[in-house]
């Protein structure tokens, strides 16, 4: 009886898939200049660690950036920011550091080791509600059916994932050993296995 040894190697790669609030200089490009205007934050709410919620508006309704500082949030955690009647994807941008997806709809973005989130939203006003909350911190579990083993016949390899939240993007993965990429191969069906094999493979979420 022929024997065949399959190993099977496991790589996980998240991608990234906000009581404190200070507001920095507004900027009016349409003057190229810049100049401080007042910005009226009201409706503060749902102020944990967890969510944050609150309205800015401002005279000027176009031509506005404005830098936040977001904290008093747990660290290292992914946060859901939307703003209301507003694509937070396009003007929601992570700076000073703090990095920003787009997920799905959401936009998200991470926070430091002090609990803090630093955004750019260049908007406009008119007003809008920041909406802040935390989002999947959970990363999928991935599982190689059957496992790694020595077995009697070829095989035929299921790669399955499975995610409470935000649900399994890809799975990529290699026969020959090396380490799979987004350019290696797209698992979509079960994987057939007739020789020594090492098969490697990740989630993208």
């Amino acid at each position: 009886m022929r024997m065949e040894n399959l190993e099977i190697w496991e790589q996980r790669i998240q991608v990234l898939s906000p009581y404190q609030l200070r507001l920095k200089v507004v900027l009016d490009y349409s003057t190229q200049m810049i100049n401080l205007f007042w910005l009226d934050v009201t409706n503060i709410t749902n102020w944990t660690n967890s969510h944050k919620t609150w309205t800015e508006s401002n005279a000027q309704t176009s031509n506005m950036v404005t830098d936040h500082t977001v904290g008093d949030l747990d660290t290292n955690k992914n946060y859901n920011i939307t703003v209301s009647d507003v694509d937070a994807k396009v003007h929601i941008v992570g700076i000073n550091g703090t990095t920003c997806n787009t997920i799905g709809i959401n936009r998200v973005c991470k926070s430091d080791n002090d609990g803090k989130i630093y955004f750019r939203y260049d908007g406009g006003y008119s007003p809008h509600t920041f909406d802040i909350v935390a989002g999947d911190n959970t990363p999928p579990v991935a599982t190689a059916t059957p496992a790694g083993g020595t077995y009697g016949a070829s095989r035929d390899v299921t790669l399955s994932c499975v995610d409470d939240s935000s649900g399994c993007n890809h799975t990529y993965y290699t026969t020959d050993g090396t380490t799979p990429t987004t350019g290696s191969t797209i698992y979509s069906v079960p994987v057939t296995i007739s020789t020594n094999t090492t098969l490697k493979f990740f989630l993208l979420i």
